[in-house]
């Protein structure tokens, strides 16, 4: 059974989190996650999906001005993919931010997560950009508060 959660800052989890963002979002470009890379993350809401206990997505929210967030470092496990797990987690980081006030989510898809995120209202709101050799593409969705 997959479950989703909060993750508190600095707990057991948030270091498992840390390495499945590292596996799959880092290491493919030949990159570490650095310090850099986690110096705002105490002010950031983390969310997981677990199966069995263990760790098998994750997303940040990090809180804005004005009831805005932004959504960063979405990750499933790829034995968990095209399984529901990443909309299971998008939905529950919805309904979490939206409990806290947020009524609109921006984030920088990867041009391959651009179909993903469009089918939970996310539209594009700006020209494309390349980051470590990957069409990214602003977005942002209402939330229904």
């Amino acid at each position: 059974m997959v479950n989703c959660v909060e993750v508190a800052f600095a707990s057991q989890r948030y270091r498992d989190l840390l390495r499945l963002r590292e596996k799959y979002l880092r290491a493919p470009l030949g990159l570490k996650l650095t310090s850099q890379d986690t110096c705002d993350d105490q002010q950031q809401w983390h969310f997981a999906s677990l199966a069995d206990g263990k760790i098998i997505a994750g997303v940040i929210i990090a809180p804005g001005s004005q009831q805005s967030a932004q959504l960063r470092q979405m990750v499933v496990d790829k034995q968990w993919q095209g399984k529901g797990v990443g909309e299971t987690l998008l939905r529950f980081a919805h309904d979490q931010s939206a409990q806290r006030g947020v009524q609109t989510i921006t984030l920088n898809a990867r041009d391959s997560a651009v179909g993903f995120y469009t089918r939970f209202g996310y539209r594009r709101c700006g020209a494309s950009h390349t980051l470590f050799g990957i069409v990214h593409w602003p977005m942002a969705v209402e939330l229904l508060v």
